[in-house]
């Protein structure tokens, strides 16, 4: 069986937005839930193991990830752009989470109707809000709805 190489990488990572957008995984993702949101992670095989795909790009771009989470700026799990990525202890990714308030962050009554009926792609929407690209789907979808809303 052949090992992936990291043009095999790049070729499931997609840049089609340009430099300053997110760069989506675009092959296998690891889903788990997070206080009720689905955190879609990309997974990447480098065989005999697999890594997540946000560190493999870390490390592709010169990123000494051992030891150390690789964050992302943008809060998007599938975005690959080196540019959004940083390494970091868990100290510095909780600092992170207040300081962008992703802890307890709450639509206002307005953005919430603006995302649930708007025609642009959740990452877009994800990065303009500061909110997870899941939770933008959610609302999209209608998995996640609020109070008084239909």
């Amino acid at each position: 069986m052949r090992k992936n190489t990291d043009a095999d990488f790049w070729n499931k990572v997609d840049q089609s937005l340009g430099l300053d957008s997110c760069w989506l995984w675009l092959g296998s993702r690891l889903n788990h839930k997070t206080r009720g949101a689905d955190r879609s992670y990309g997974m990447y095989n480098i065989r005999p193991k697999m890594i997540l795909a946000h560190r493999y790009a870390a490390a592709l771009s010169g990123l000494d990830i051992t030891d150390k989470l690789v964050c992302h700026t943008c809060d998007n799990p599938p975005c690959c752009n080196p540019a959004h990525l940083y390494v970091g202890t868990h100290q510095d990714n909780s600092d992170d989470k207040v300081k962008k308030q992703r802890h307890h962050y709450k639509l206002s009554l307005e953005d919430f109707l603006t995302i649930k009926n708007s025609s642009l792609p959740s990452a877009e929407l994800s990065i303009k809000y500061n909110v997870c690209i899941t939770r933008i789907a959610g609302i999209k979808g209608g998995s996640i709805k609020r109070k008084g809303i239909t």
